[in-house]
């Protein structure tokens, strides 16, 4: 019985490797290795997750019978569900404070690396180190997005948490309920996870030929969607750190002027 180094590359090398150049990518001081690999550890506890969600809930019918609906009403919103409740313990309860929005992002999209990482097994059991090569590539990456993208609006209600921000008629509602505002705000990042997810498992299934150029094109339209999101909560996130000192700025002038709020 020998000891597969090989394995051990194929299975942890590029999982660390996109890990490091998050890591590298980040704002200074806004996040923490440790962290990064609680994450990834919470994405093997979200296949657990997965696996009492098709116990309790197993499909059946219609509904398996056309890649279509298999893909987008199954396999995709129960993996993105499990992902992201596996990322909503982790904030809760394993990270003692996060600095910066662009972190619950990360933080998601870790969650996705892990469940890829869990899923690469599986495949390995089930047709060998070869599909390997290809997973830790394009399935990877995948999982990250899709996770990355729940992450953002997840991060993005949190940049807006206590302000009234939508301007809507259900902004009227969702701005007096903070948790509801949150939860709506999680909703829609994994209802975009979920659509994704179901876009890339739908190409694979039924695109034929073109299957594997369509794949490197959401790759790339992934990655380019990924970045740009993390450069809108690190602007959001100075902004709000801007307006906010300029408000004290204000308010100290006042007082200095004589116009601020008066105590007895």
């Amino acid at each position: 019985m020998g000891f597969e180094f090989n394995l051990i590359y194929l299975f942890f090398f590029y999982p660390l490797l996109y890990m490091g150049l998050i890591y590298l990518t980040m704002p200074i001081g806004s996040i923490k290795i440790k962290d990064m690999f609680k994450a990834v550890a919470m994405g093997y506890v979200s296949v657990t997750f997965l696996h009492f969600m098709y116990l309790i809930f197993p499909p059946e019918g219609e509904i398996l019978q056309t890649a279509f609906s298999r893909y987008f009403y199954i396999v995709a919103p129960r993996e993105e569900i499990a992902k992201f409740l596996s990322f909503l313990i982790l904030v809760k309860y394993g990270i003692s404070k996060i600095k910066q929005p662009i972190v619950y992002m990360v933080l998601c999209g870790l969650v996705g690396l892990g469940f890829g990482i869990e899923e690469n097994i599986i495949y390995y059991q089930r047709h060998g180190d070869e599909v390997l090569l290809i997973r830790n590539f394009c399935a990877l990456l995948a999982h990250l997005f899709f996770g990355m993208f729940a992450g953002y609006f997840y991060g993005l209600g949190k940049l807006h948490e206590g302000y009234e921000d939508i301007k809507s008629n259900i902004g009227k509602f969702l701005n007096k309920l903070p948790k509801l505002k949150l939860a709506f705000y999680g909703f829609f990042g994994v209802f975009m996870g979920v659509l994704y997810h179901g876009l890339w498992n739908y190409n694979l299934q039924t695109s034929g030929f073109a299957s594997e150029a369509i794949m490197i094109l959401m790759l790339i339209c992934g990655g380019l969607g990924v970045y740009l999101m993390g450069k809108d909560l690190i602007k959001g996130h100075r902004e709000r750190i801007s307006s906010n000192r300029d408000e004290s700025s204000i308010l100290k002038q006042q007082w200095l002027e004589g116009d601020g709020p008066q105590t007895d």
